[in-house]
């Protein structure tokens, strides 16, 4: 039976929340003896609360030997940059299914979870 590997989170504006979930994943996993990576698709528009956010998770990380992936917006941007250059692809078209914040986005943050 495979065993699970990662864990996506996507969130935005919502740390204490988030970060509370994680925890008791980690709990679960720690009773199971697991490790996984947790990907957390950050889109929050409020500054402070997605620093809060990647310090709370990364301190949870640390503290269960779990590794990290933080995808915040500015590493989405990088992410798309890159698809548009080597996989000639229509940025119109990344951003629709990977921007929360493009209009008409249905689903994009857990898009680039997924990627």
């Amino acid at each position: 039976m495979a065993e699970v590997s990662d864990l996506v989170v996507p969130t935005r504006d919502r740390p204490d929340q988030c970060i509370a979930a994680v925890e008791s994943y980690f709990l679960h996993l720690r009773e199971y003896s697991r490790t996984i990576r947790l990907v957390v698709c950050d889109q929050s528009v409020d500054v402070d609360r997605s620093h809060r956010l990647r310090l709370g998770v990364e301190a949870l990380c640390h503290r269960f030997g779990h590794r990290l992936a933080y995808l915040d917006s500015v590493s989405t941007s990088s992410i798309l940059e890159f698809l548009e250059r080597s996989c000639d692809v229509d940025l119109e078209l990344l951003e629709f299914m990977f921007r929360p914040d493009c209009q008409l986005s249905y689903g994009a943050n857990r898009n680039l979870g997924l990627l």
